[in-house]
């Protein structure tokens, strides 16, 4: 979780900085240009397009709520895990709708709007999941993300113990 919000704040901040074209001109960033460029560009993989939900860099950057950590603290919390490497044949395509079609809650996009909470709305979303396959799809739940606020006292941000 903290690597993709890594990413992101890194996505941001090099957008913030400046992009550039081929030809050295530069793309403000959330800009209409900057967004036919990604447009123009064939293999993007995706469609870029303005968000209603913010219109700067730093309105982005408040929707990621996580606290820095100091890095000694992390070290000693998380344990190195070796991984063996696998002769595991990984399919080309998996769709989790289609393999377990009687738990709605995996189609299910929840929205945490302006609350920074991922965190929670990512936990509770898997923990549903979860739930739903391990009974075959015979329990439906739609655990609460704002039960999780409420009891962590976090209130929107990453919980990370002191």
């Amino acid at each position: 979780m903290l690597n993709i919000a890594f990413c992101i704040v890194s996505l941001f901040t090099l957008l913030e900085a400046h992009v550039t074209t081929r030809n050295n001109e530069r793309i403000e960033p959330l800009s209409d240009e900057m967004i036919s460029f990604i447009n123009k560009h064939p293999n993007a993989g995706w469609k870029a397009d303005k968000s209603d939900r913010f219109h700067s860099v730093d309105d982005a950057r408040i929707l990621l709520g996580g606290r820095k950590e100091d890095p000694n603290l992390r070290e000693k919390r998380r344990p190195t895990v070796d991984h063996h490497d696998l002769k595991v044949e990984i399919p080309s395509h998996f769709d989790s709708r289609k393999k377990w079609p009687r738990c709605k809650s995996i189609s299910q996009i929840r929205d945490q709007s302006r609350c920074a909470s991922s965190w929670a709305v990512s936990a509770v979303g898997a923990m549903s999941d979860r739930i739903c396959i391990q009974s075959g799809g015979k329990q439906s739940v739609e655990l609460s993300a704002v039960d999780l606020i409420s009891c962590c006292n976090y209130t929107t941000q990453y919980p990370v113990i002191p």
